[in-house]
């Protein structure tokens, strides 16, 4: 909206404006209802492209030296990017002054030792989607692989996705006792996402969202959680943007839960 802007302008390569602080709630409004209009969530996931899916006994020296024929690598010719899907990590320890990792892939009882900087060993997974570039050590000979990109989903935002897209079909696989949480406990959840916004401190990530709230109610597991979001967003207490983020809205009065398709359906299951 031109009105919010006290002065705007720009070119192919560049923008700028003016805007007053007071208005600043109002363009962060607007941005998110024209995303959430043009775009699917989908869009708002990053996205991390790969030459070519290889296992881990591909990798050796001789495709290692026939990627190198590819070289010079740098800017419009980087090196080939490998994806090793559903590999096993094991032997992780730190390098670098804890800063970096070094560890082994293992895949159909091949395996093959890693590297990857910038990722602390503490926070490598026991299995993911691994992609980087394969080099000659030259310490041992030996074949490496240099990680650019850990992909894997944290157990607790799994079990959060899947009780989500559950509850948006059939509910299947999931009983009352799974996801249930009464009055009293919705209550306890909305009260704390209110809280966290109010002090600016409601995680924007789901596995941080998890975290946070499993922190402060010990009973809120994933699956529950999802179940508690889902009811709340069905009686407009809240409104979850394309890229997961939880927005809670100005209360109209008071909200009944038998306005929520999801509350309804395991109540029933309760009684």
């Amino acid at each position: 909206k031109k009105e919010l802007f006290e002065k705007f302008g720009g070119h192919s390569g560049a923008a700028g404006l003016t805007i007053s602080g007071d208005k600043l709630e109002g363009l962060r409004e607007d941005i998110d209802a024209f995303l959430s209009e043009s775009y699917g969530g989908e869009a708002f996931m990053p996205v991390k492209y790969y030459d070519i899916a290889l296992s881990v006994r591909d990798i050796t020296p001789a495709l290692i030296s026939g990627l190198e024929m590819l070289a010079p690598f740098g800017y419009r010719n980087e090196q080939v990017e490998i994806l090793i899907e559903n590999a096993v990590i094991t032997g992780v320890r730190p390098i670098g002054d804890g800063r970096h990792s070094k560890f082994t892939i293992e895949k159909d009882k091949a395996r093959i030792n890693a590297v990857c900087f910038g990722v602390m060993a503490d926070e490598v997974p026991d299995c993911a989607d691994v992609s980087g570039h394969a080099e000659i050590n030259s310490y041992d000979g030996l074949p490496q692989f240099i990680v650019r990109t850990l992909s894997f989903s944290p157990p607790g935002e799994a079990g959060y996705t899947k009780a989500r897209d559950a509850l948006k079909g059939d509910g299947g696989g999931y009983g009352s006792e799974d996801l249930f949480l009464n009055r009293e406990k919705l209550l306890t959840v909305y009260m704390l996402l209110k809280k966290a916004e109010g002090e600016s401190v409601l995680p924007a990530g789901t596995d941080s969202l998890i975290g946070f709230m499993a922190e402060r109610i010990s009973w809120l597991s994933p699956e529950k959680l999802a179940f508690a979001l889902a009811v709340l967003e069905e009686i407009n207490l809240i409104e979850i943007k394309n890229d997961g983020r939880i927005h809670l809205k100005a209360q109209g009065g008071k909200k009944d839960l038998n306005d929520s398709s999801v509350y309804r359906k395991y109540f029933m299951e309760e009684l």
